[in-house]
């Protein structure tokens, strides 16, 4: 799985332990319970206007209009997409976009969400916001929302005591299983005041499977 694991440097994340009972049974396929029925699988948001909708084999996502694509495969065959942003010599230029796709997955979706707690926790990231997602043609999907200090920030914090915007990368990832058992990762990062300024909030409600 070496393109998840390329991925992976950018979206370690874990479950907060608080959430993990119903985020399990929610992210779930099946017909759902009658204390958790199953939502209805909600559709993608349109793209918008200053946006492009970027067609990928077996998927589309929006970005911001003017980034770069490029595409290959990883050693293990599976699809990599990079989409990145022009660079202008500023705070903008290490915002990006990654999509990872893995035919065939065999692993245990939940198992999969669970293993990045301790890669979290090694790393520094912390979870702003997780939750189950139902889109169409997914049966299971996961969103999870983090930030951590950006690689080049200054080794001393701001006397305030938060880590400044500019020093802190966010970034929201979602992880999808369709039911060709194809596993699907997409991140989008930038540096959290870069991340606002870009409208990069915008980018994961207009995935789908395709």
């Amino acid at each position: 799985m070496g393109v998840l694991k390329r991925l992976g440097r950018l979206a370690l994340v874990s479950l907060l332990a608080g959430g993990l009972a119903y985020g399990l049974a929610g992210c779930g396929g099946g017909e759902g319970t009658a204390a958790h029925p199953k939502p209805a699988p909600v559709p993608p948001a349109p793209v918008p206007e200053d946006f492009v909708l970027y067609r990928g084999a077996g998927f589309t996502v929006a970005h911001p209009e003017g980034w770069k694509v490029t595409t290959g495969r990883d050693d293990s065959g599976a699809q990599v997409v990079k989409i990145v942003a022009p660079g202008e010599g500023g705070p903008k230029d290490d915002a990006e976009l990654l999509i990872g796709r893995l035919p065939g997955f065999k692993g245990d979706f939940a198992n999969r969400i669970v293993s990045f707690r301790s890669s979290a926790e090694l790393a520094g990231r912390k979870i702003v916001a997780q939750r189950p997602m139902f889109l169409p043609g997914a049966t299971q999907a996961w969103r999870l929302d983090l930030s951590y200090r950006a690689p080049d920030a200054k080794d001393a914090k701001d006397e305030a005591g938060p880590v400044k915007p500019e020093d802190t990368i966010r970034m929201e990832n979602l992880q999808v299983l369709g039911r060709d058992r194809t596993l699907t990762e997409v991140a989008v990062r930038a540096r959290q005041d870069a991340f606002g300024e870009l409208g990069l909030s915008r980018v994961l409600p207009t995935f789908r499977l395709t």
